[in-house]
């Protein structure tokens, strides 16, 4: 990632003296071309490896009751965390007097499609299959997911234990993910390497404040509010799971995508800290799809920050 930062960046602040076809093809046919494959590449799996995932999981339970406990639980908790994310961003940014990117906006573009809640609730029930696939709608896929692997489930004895050719996909498509990742340090090279090329750094010193601060309230929401979780729920060392998770941050910082992470996390959990598999092959697909504590994070205080901007 710092090579890419640092290379891409010689070559942005020395377009006068570098010939203008040869920084545009370093730019178009490495950095761009070369991040956009990887990022081509993670998207590839990531609807099939949820999907596969899921049903696996939920066609593998013994108990079904057990599945009502674990989804109400994981829920919950899900829902819980990211209301204190998004608490802890606004508490914060009102603490430290967030203040306004001091530029001009030229436009303001408004996200397409429905964000509100109605259609948020509405694209978790899609009417067509193949559709939710197709435009990777993510809450749909969960759903559809959840609701083939029940059938399957109930249904196990009598599809001549076809539960066992998705425990068969869901490796394969695992399998794929670490392939396609040990690609990952050129990926990251290029993607930001692309991003210098086209913005140069210029924009990392207008939002210095924000990234400060938005790094400041992740750390507190990691350190302080899983930390409290860890112990007063499941008992457990909060340096033992960090210790034991390090490589899933490391693997999530550097891709930036959570569903890419699946496979690490989901090998972490189960070999390293001792979660039973029907449990974590449900937990963790879902909590890649819906728990974005992270992203909460970085809305509430983009919340604020825009604001003050707009005034």
């Amino acid at each position: 990632m710092a090579a890419g930062i640092l290379i891409a960046s010689t070559f942005y602040y020395s377009q006068g003296f570098i010939n203008e076809d040869i920084s545009v093809g370093v730019e178009k046919y490495i950095f761009n071309l070369g991040g956009q494959i990887f990022k081509n590449l993670l998207m590839l799996v990531v609807v099939p490896l949820v999907f596969f995932s899921l049903v696996s999981g939920i066609s593998s339970l013994s108990n079904m009751v057990k599945l009502g406990s674990i989804a109400t639980k994981t829920i919950g908790l899900y829902l819980f965390t990211t209301a204190i994310a998004v608490s802890l961003a606004l508490f914060f940014g009102w603490a430290f007097n967030l203040s306004g990117f001091e530029g001009t906006v030229d436009s303001y573009v408004p996200p397409s499609g429905d964000s509100s809640l109605y259609g948020t609730v509405l694209r978790i029930f899609p009417n067509n299959i193949f559709g939710a696939f197709i435009e990777n709608n993510m809450l749909g896929i969960v759903f559809i997911s959840i609701l083939f692997g029940l059938a399957l489930n109930l249904t196990d004895d009598l599809t001549n234990g076809l539960s066992k050719t998705f425990e068969r996909f869901n490796i394969v498509f695992l399998k794929i993910v670490l392939l396609i990742m040990t690609f990952a340090p050129i990926g990251v090279f290029c993607l930001m390497g692309s991003y210098v090329m086209a913005k140069g750094l210029n924009i990392f010193g207008d939002l210095a404040q924000y990234v400060l601060i938005l790094i400041f309230v992740l750390a507190f929401h990691l350190i302080f509010t899983y930390s409290l979780i860890l112990k007063s729920f499941a008992n457990l060392s909060p340096l033992i799971f960090y210790r034991k998770m390090k490589n899933v941050a490391l693997f999530a910082f550097s891709t930036s995508s959570s569903a890419a992470t699946i496979p690490v996390t989901l090998k972490t959990v189960t070999d390293d800290l001792g979660v039973k598999k029907d449990v974590s092959s449900f937990v963790v697909p879902v909590g890649a799809t819906i728990n974005m504590d992270g992203t909460a994070i970085m809305q509430g205080l983009a919340t604020m920050f825009i604001a003050s901007t707009v005034g």
